[in-house]
């Protein structure tokens, strides 16, 4: 539950930007970086105020200047509607819609004034939501695309991890996948980040996997390409995932053909409504479900875990690639992810 004192008044907003240093360099198909530049969005009603985060993202639009426009559109437009600190949940998700934001941002907004509810009900974030909590949340660990010959050493201190995530491209996939086999017996979950353009380069490569314990592969080829993955999903001896294939909004029924489960970010789906509802028709069709998340603080890894009950794998581990958390929302042991905060500190 993200809440904080606050001075009385009406309802306002605040956006804050910080750039937090990454623990390594963070390279994955089709871009890297070293810092992540993140952003807290605040709604504060006087008594209790409620926190989102918003994590820029250039594969979906979501770039820190149009982060900071539509802040400004979302703090304009809440001045001209007096009883949007009444309004119920549905009611507050269609304001939102009508003001056309991004979905970080939108993210941001939605999560910030749900956590500014749960404080006033007194009830957890997640029953809120109507959700069950959950204790614990396995997630795995990521491995950037590196240099092979440093794989031994990135993964030594990551046995605790049930499944790491390895990030591959089509250039060195084989290869990367072919060291990080020498060096541990853990589940591998393949994530190509859209890198392959051939499918048939990619079935070769994933003749290269019989034999490893894998637990699946997401998003190999570019989201535009659904005929191909139409035609290999029925040839992939492991579940497929789609990650850039599915954002705020989904057509099941083109998904099932081509996916065999579905990651959900917080971050795309624009709330925890969408997502929720995203999650539950995946289930309803038979679908494996996934929360996954960008580099983030313990802020936005613990507004994901509010909706694990609904999920069969967790990639949260974005907080643990940061050199510091400004947070400590959430800590992790063996593997294991447990929310340590029941209130949101001010970043340091």
């Amino acid at each position: 539950m993200s809440i904080t004192p606050s001075s009385p008044g009406i309802l306002t907003w605040r956006l804050e930007k910080k750039n937090l240093p990454l623990r390594f360099l963070w390279k994955i198909a089709r871009g890297s970086l070293e810092t992540k530049e993140v952003f807290f969005l605040t709604v504060s009603d006087g008594t209790f105020s409620g926190m989102g985060e918003v994590s820029p993202n250039t594969r979906y639009g979501n770039t820190p200047a149009i982060i900071e426009r539509d802040f400004g559109r979302l703090k304009e437009a809440s001045t001209q509607e007096p009883g949007l600190s009444k309004m119920q949940l549905g009611s507050y998700g269609r304001w939102l819609d009508h003001l056309s934001l991004c979905q970080t941002v939108r993210f941001g907004a939605e999560s910030a004034w749900v956590h500014l509810q749960s404080g006033r009900a007194g009830k957890p974030v997640s029953e809120y939501l109507g959700l069950s909590a959950v204790e614990e949340v396995a997630t795995c660990f990521s491995v950037p695309i590196m240099d092979p010959g440093k794989i031994q050493d990135y993964l030594a201190p990551l046995a605790r991890f049930r499944s790491i995530k390895i990030k591959v491209d089509a250039q060195t996939g084989t290869e990367t996948i072919r060291e990080v086999s020498k060096h541990t017996q853990q589940c591998l979950r393949i994530d190509g980040n859209e890198t392959w353009e051939d499918p048939d380069e990619f079935m070769r490569f994933v003749e290269s996997l019989r034999g490893k314990n894998i637990d699946f592969i997401e998003q190999p080829m570019p989201a535009s390409m659904e005929a191909a993955y139409g035609e290999i999903l029925p040839l992939i001896p492991w579940p497929l995932i789609a990650d850039e294939s599915i954002t705020d909004h989904a057509d099941f029924a083109s998904l099932q053909r081509q996916f065999s489960g579905v990651n959900i970010k917080l971050m795309k789906t624009g709330g925890y409504v969408r997502a929720i509802e995203l999650l539950k028709e995946a289930r309803a069709r038979g679908m494996k479900t996934m929360l996954g998340c960008m580099v983030e603080t313990s802020l936005g890894i613990s507004s994901a875990m509010h909706l694990a009950s609904l999920i069969d794998y967790a990639d949260l581990d974005g907080f643990l690639l940061l050199k510091e958390d400004p947070f400590g929302l959430v800590e992790e042991n063996g593997g294991l992810l447990r929310l340590t905060h029941n209130t949101v500190r001010k970043p340091a």
